[in-house]
């Protein structure tokens, strides 16, 4: 007898990035934002609760491939209820993302199935 475990909750993995005022067309400056605008730090509270990806319980919460020890960053924002969890990535977040096409790569494989 075989015993499959499943994911209790419906999943979703979502990427986001900040692009500043001048930015559209300049891809290391985009990279090497920190931060963003204070309208933007809202639209990411609204994301969800801000996590440790040091302390949070991988059994039981959906990371989307997301790993700290890979360079990913320490925090991301996350939202579930009784049936659904919803993993952000934000961007400004991850460690060493020099090039534009290493953060696609990364963000691609996160939001991969």
């Amino acid at each position: 007898m075989q015993i499959i475990i499943l994911n209790r909750h419906e999943t979703h993995k979502i990427g986001v990035i900040y692009i500043g005022p001048g930015q559209a067309s300049d891809e290391q400056a985009i990279l090497n934002n920190d931060f963003g605008s204070l309208r933007y730090t809202d639209f990411l509270h609204g994301l969800g609760k801000l996590i440790s990806l040091h302390d949070v319980d991988k059994s039981v919460t959906f990371l989307g491939g997301i790993d700290s020890l890979d360079g990913d960053g320490d925090f991301a924002y996350m939202w579930h209820d009784d049936v659904m969890q919803v993993f952000n990535g934000i961007i400004h977040m991850f460690d060493n993302v020099p090039h534009l096409e290493t953060f696609l790569i990364r963000l691609f494989t996160m939001l991969l199935p």
